[in-house]
C-alpha cells in the first residue's frame, strides 16, 4: 500500500491520497518512463536528492531543508520532457522552494500537457 499517491492528467490532479514524506524515496512516472527520487549521499559527500532512471543518467539536486535547489541547466543529462515533468512534480509536492520554478509551474499552459504519477511506498 502506498503512503502517498498522486495522479496528474494534462495538468489536472485526478487523484491525491495519503501524506507525502519529504525524506522518503518516491517514483515519478509517465506512460513511457520512470524516475526514482530520494535522498542519498551524493558524489561530494553531501546528502542530495538523487534522481535516476533505468539505463539513463543520474542527476543530483542540492536540497537545503529538503527543498530541491538547482538551476535548469543542471538537468542537461535528462531529456527535456523528463526535467519539465520532474520539476512540475517537485513543485506540486512542495519539494522545491525555488520561486522561479513555482511561478513557472503555476501557469496552467505550462503544465497542461503534463501527465504523471507519483507513488511513495510506505516508508516506516
Amino acid at each position: 500500500m502506498a503512503q502517498y499517491h498522486l495522479t496528474v492528467t494534462k495538468g489536472e490532479v485526478q487523484r491525491e491520497e495519503g501524506s507525502f514524506f519529504f525524506g522518503a524515496p518516491f517514483v515519478l512516472r509517465t506512460d513511457q518512463w520512470a524516475l526514482n527520487c530520494g535522498l542519498q549521499k551524493g558524489s561530494t559527500g553531501k546528502v542530495v536528492y538523487l534522481i535516476s532512471q533505468e539505463g539513463g543518467p543520474t542527476v543530483e539536486l542540492q536540497h537545503p531543508l529538503y527543498a530541491g535547489e538547482t538551476s535548469a541547466d543542471a538537468l542537461t543529462d535528462l531529456d527535456p520532457t523528463h526535467s519539465k515533468t520532474l520539476f512540475a512534480g517537485l513543485v506540486r509536492l512542495g519539494v522545491t522552494a525555488d520561486k522561479g520554478y513555482k511561478s513557472f509551474f503555476s501557469q496552467s499552459d505550462t503544465v497542461a500537457d503534463l501527465s504523471y504519477e507519483i507513488i511513495q511506498e510506505a516508508f516506516l
